[in-house]
C-alpha cells in the first residue's frame, strides 16, 4: 500500500511544482515550446473544460470524496492481496490528480492549467498533470473492467 501512496504523493508534488512554476513565469504569458506544444497559464475556476465555473466549494468537495474513495480502495486492494497492479495504478493516478486539483482548488481558488496542444488552428483545451494523472488512471481502470481475465475466460469456456 505505501509504494501507491509515495507513488500519487509523487505525481503531486511535480504536479504541484510545475503549477508553481507555472504561476511565478507564466501568467498573461504563452511560451511555444513545438510546434504543437505551448505552456499557456489558465487559471479555471470550473472542472474538465471550464465546466462548473464557479462551484469553487462543491468541486472542493467532490475532488475530497474522491481522494478518500480512492485512497479506500487502494488500502482494500492491497490488504486483500490484489494481483491487478493495472488496477493500484489506476487507483493511485486518479487519487494524485484529484488530490492536486484540490490543493489548487483551496490555495488559489481556481485551478491552474498549463499545458497547450495545438496544431493548424487546431487546439485541446488547457490541462495539467493532474489532469494528465486522471485520465490516465481512468483509461487504466477501464482497461481493467474490460480486458477477460484468466480465470474468467476459463469459467465462460467451461
Amino acid at each position: 500500500m505505501l509504494k501507491w501512496i509515495v507513488f500519487s504523493i509523487g505525481i503531486v508534488g511535480m504536479d504541484q511544482a510545475m503549477k508553481l512554476a507555472s504561476n511565478a513565469h507564466l501568467v498573461g504569458e504563452s511560451v511555444q515550446l513545438l510546434p504543437f506544444l505551448s505552456f499557456t497559464h489558465v487559471c479555471n475556476t470550473g472542472a474538465a473544460f471550464g465546466m462548473l465555473s464557479g462551484f469553487r466549494w462543491p468541486l472542493v468537495a467532490i475532488g475530497l470524496l474522491f481522494v478518500g474513495y480512492f485512497s479506500w480502495e487502494i488500502r482494500r486492494e492491497t490488504i486483500e492481496g490484489s494481483k491487478q497492479p493495472i488496477l493500484l495504478l489506476a487507483y493511485s493516478l486518479i487519487l494524485a490528480g484529484a488530490a492536486g486539483n484540490v490543493i489548487d482548488r483551496l490555495l488559489h481558488g481556481c485551478v491552474t492549467d498549463f499545458i497547450f496542444l495545438h496544431y493548424w488552428g487546431w487546439g485541446f483545451p488547457v490541462f495539467n498533470i493532474a489532469d494528465m494523472a486522471i485520465s490516465i488512471g481512468a483509461a487504466c481502470w477501464i482497461w481493467t473492467l474490460i480486458r477477460p481475465r484468466k480465470n474468467e475466460a476459463e469459467v465462460i469456456n467451461d
